[in-house]
């Protein structure tokens, strides 16, 4: 039984299309080997985006967050050689899953049982679990602490409060121009948006609609985590939506843990500078094998 209601996430049907129709293409352009498959789940279809390594050192599960899915994030895949990888696009967000919600309110929760039923059927053993943004506060949510090896969180949301630029790219826009303004404000100093994701933030801009997502995350949840399994929060020098100093202090206060702090880098670090990502992912890995 579904636990959420709201199917929002596209203006319109022929909105979905477009949005799924360019994830699809963007997959079928990849030259990396994979597989696409889709599960049932507690929000609806979840669409898996598998790379698949045989001498694969790791196993990586990706939460991608906001305004992100499996298609958009092929190249932080080829960032991870070592690893096999699965990539859930999160229901609620453009990508290839269910446009179905959580119940407002009941994000954070539904959200983390969605990830226990995602996890349980991709069948990974101990898996780094890799949660971006809203994505990061999904991971968090959820309490299958004993099927997860070991957890990174980039620019987690619900930890300490933030602005929400983010917003402004869901307002319609008419030109690849003024989207590529969008994304590059919220990078680092020497970021330029390459053309596939401008062209996706213009596509959804056009034909998503926001979502008033749960805002905080008990720090109860953050401690638990953090006792259970090796665990690292990553955020950007230079975000200009989540204060890394602020971020940073929490982490600690809950943790005793430091926030690594990515030099010159934005709000969109899985983007900006993937293979911190896959250093990150490796120095939790480490600590799970020692």
């Amino acid at each position: 039984m579904l636990l959420a209601v709201d199917t929002g996430t596209y203006r319109t049907t022929a909105g979905r299309e477009a949005v799924q129709e360019w994830c699809r293409r963007r997959l079928a352009d990849w030259s990396t080997p994979h597989t696409v498959r889709t599960i049932d789940t507690s929000l609806g279809s979840t669409v898996i985006t598998s790379v698949v390594r045989p001498d694969a050192q790791r196993t990586v599960v990706v939460v991608p967050g906001e305004l992100s899915c499996g298609a958009l994030l092929t190249p932080l895949i080829d960032a991870m050689p070592d690893a096999t990888v699965h990539v859930a696009d999160m229901p609620g967000q453009p990508g290839l899953s269910s446009g179905v919600r959580p119940r407002r309110g009941r994000a954070s929760a539904d959200y983390g049982r969605w990830l226990e039923d995602t996890l349980t059927q991709i069948g990974a053993p101990r898996p780094v679990l890799l949660g971006i943004g809203s994505g990061a506060a999904a991971a968090l949510s959820a309490t299958c602490r004993s099927s997860v090896g070991a957890m990174v969180l980039v620019r987690p949301e619900g930890i300490v409060p933030v602005s929400r630029p983010d917003g402004r790219l869901l307002r319609r826009r008419t030109s690849a121009h003024g989207t590529s303004r969008a994304v590059a404000a919220l990078g680092g100093q020497n970021f330029r948006p390459d053309d596939d994701l401008v062209e996706w933030r213009l596509l959804v801009s056009t034909h998503c609609a926001g979502m008033r997502a749960d805002r905080h995350i008990s720090e109860r949840r953050l401690a638990e985590w953090s006792h259970a399994v090796p665990l690292e929060v990553v955020a950007g020098s230079c975000d200009p939506v989540l204060d890394h100093r602020r971020l940073d202090d929490q982490v600690w206060e809950i943790t005793g843990r430091d926030t690594t702090v990515l030099d010159d880098c934005g709000h969109l670090p899985e983007h900006e500078c993937p293979r911190a990502l896959t250093a990150a992912i490796e120095r939790v890995d480490r600590r799970v094998r020692t």
